[in-house]
């Protein structure tokens, strides 16, 4: 594909975003408002499940993490 084919692939790409995002975001936001507010609880608890299960974890031996806080330590102390 050339840049001008390239270029009318992209305009044709936001033309249709264009045409048909504004009735996407409304069919999105009709299901959003179907769902009741345990379904909305259920939505985000899943969202914040990943950040916090890592929070609890903790760091990995393996994750460089370690390593990167004695590096840091001897800078400081340097």
């Amino acid at each position: 594909m050339n840049k001008d084919e390239e270029k009318a692939a992209l305009a044709a790409h936001v033309r249709r975003w264009e045409t048909y995002g504004p009735e996407l975001e409304r069919l999105r936001a009709e299901a959003f408002r179907a769902q009741s507010e345990e379904e909305h609880l259920r939505a985000i608890a899943d969202v914040l499940a990943g950040p916090i299960e890592w929070f609890l974890q903790g760091s990995r031996p393996d994750s460089g993490l370690v390593e990167q806080q004695r590096i840091f330590g001897k800078l400081c102390r340097s």
